[in-house]
Formats: C-alpha cells, sequence, structure tokens
C-alpha cells in the first residue's frame, strides 16, 4: 500500500505544474503549498492500516490521544512556522502533523498489539519529506524533476522484492493462461 501511495505521491510532485495550469494561473503560488498538503491522503491512509491493534482491541479512546498529540504538533508548527513563511509555514504544520499522527497511530498500535516491520514506511516517509521540502523550498527548475526521480528510484529500490515477486506472479499466470488457451495441458 505504501509503495503505491508514494509513487502517486510523486507522480503528483511532477504533475504540479500541470494541474496548475488547468486550475488557473492565479494557482500559481499554490505549487509551493501543495507537497506538504499531499501528506494528509498519504499519513491518513496509511495509518489505518497500521492501525489495526486499536482497531481489534477496540481501544479506540487511543485514537482521541492521538489526534490530541497531532493537534499539539500542529500547533507548536503553526505557531512557530506561520509568522516566518505564511503559507508555506502552515502546509509544513500540517503535513508534518499528519506525519506524527501516522507515527504516534503506528507505535501505540504495535505497543498494545502484534508488532510487525513499519521500517521500509518510515524511510518512504522520510524520503517524500525530504523530497517535498526541496519542492517547496528549492530551486524551481528540472532538478526538482530530478528529485523526484531519484526518489521514486530510492522506493522502488526499497520494496524491490515486492516488485519482483509481484513480476513473477503476473508471469507464472499470464503463462498458464496461454498454455490453457492453446489447449496444452
Amino acid at each position: 500500500m505504501m509503495l503505491l501511495i508514494s509513487i502517486l505521491f510523486i507522480f503528483l510532485l511532477l504533475a504540479k505544474g500541470l494541474i496548475i495550469y488547468i486550475l488557473s494561473p492565479e494557482y500559481e503560488e499554490a505549487k509551493y503549498i501543495f507537497p506538504f498538503l499531499c501528506f494528509y491522503p498519504l499519513m491518513m491512509t496509511m495509518s489505518e492500516t497500521t492501525n489495526l491493534g486499536i482497531v481489534f482491541l477496540r481501544k479506540s479512546y487511543l485514537n482521541i490521544i492521538v489526534s490530541c498529540f497531532a493537534l499539539l504538533v500542529s500547533l507548536i508548527l503553526n505557531f512557530w512556522l506561520v509568522p516566518l513563511y505564511g503559507s508555506i509555514g502552515a502546509a509544513i504544520a500540517t503535513g508534518t502533523a499528519y506525519i506524527a499522527f501516522f507515527i504516534a497511530r503506528t507505535v501505540i498500535s504495535m505497543r498494545i498489539w502484534e508488532g510487525f516491520s513499519v521500517r521500509k514506511h518510515m524511510l518512504v516517509t522520510v524520503i517524500l519529506y525530504v523530497l517535498a521540502l526541496y519542492n517547496t523550498f528549492g530551486p524551481d527548475n528540472g532538478f526538482q524533476y530530478a528529485a523526484a526521480l531519484i526518489a521514486l528510484a530510492a522506493i522502488l529500490g526499497l520494496y524491490h522484492k515486492l516488485l519482483l515477486e509481484a513480476w513473477q506472479r503476473i508471469n507464472v499466470q499470464s503463462l498458464k493462461k496461454a498454455i490453457t488457451n492453446k489447449g496444452i495441458k
């Protein structure tokens, strides 16, 4: 799930100029806040898959604690970053608060229920965060596209075993289908 969502995140960053063009040139400045606002759907979706301990043990009150923690992160970062960077600071605070939400929800869930590895999730989150920072504060040129492609390559490298396994399954299924269609058994 994280692989697919992170690829979509990167493609959104690669297409942000086109998105702004389609919406209106009046939204040109939105391209600087866009990367961090993309963390909301990414982190919410991922936290839904990593908070199973909270769900299965029916300890939904822990979600309130996690939400209050994320709110606190958001308030602190907004008070700090908005005077410095305006709407960009608010976007960074919002994106970072959703990352804090994901991490808190995941850690609490893993403490009360079966733990599972989220190392790749965390690495991908760091890669995407750095990419978002570069897209927000870096020069607006081809290097942003190069950075996105490097991030994409790094993420695909992290998930190379999963991708190879999926490719092998697709090949085996298509081979079986081809053999069945030709009457060879």
